[in-house]
């Protein structure tokens, strides 16, 4: 069973690993820090205590997950760059045959 602590500002019940109440956001710790309101809404700033308690070391996984490149893979990315290729060479020749058409030519193959 989980060890609970009273709020002394409000007097709910919290768990024993939290820092700051659940209802009025109380400081819980005995370290003497300030109580530091936490706002919240559309525009409000982001406020965060100053951590200087002793705090649990970060969990970090033992399970590392190996990525291995698939022909899937391969190929998604060849007919992705084809894809872009052929729309630069098409993009590109519309951008050459407006340049003719603005030029005055009129036969796209030059003077034939």
């Amino acid at each position: 069973m989980q060890q609970m602590v009273t709020c002394p500002n409000c007097g709910s019940q919290n768990a024993a690993n939290q820092q700051f109440c659940v209802s009025c956001g109380a400081n819980l710790g005995t370290s003497g820090r300030p109580h530091v309101p936490v706002v919240t809404g559309i525009a409000a700033p982001v406020v965060q205590p100053m951590m200087t308690a002793n705090l649990p070391p970060p969990v970090q996984s033992e399970r590392q997950v190996d990525i291995k490149p698939t022909w899937a893979l391969a190929w998604g990315l060849f007919w992705r760059t084809l894809c872009l290729l052929l729309f630069t060479g098409g993009l590109m020749f519309l951008l050459y045959m407006v340049l003719r058409m603005v030029l005055g030519y009129n036969s796209v193959f030059g003077s034939f």
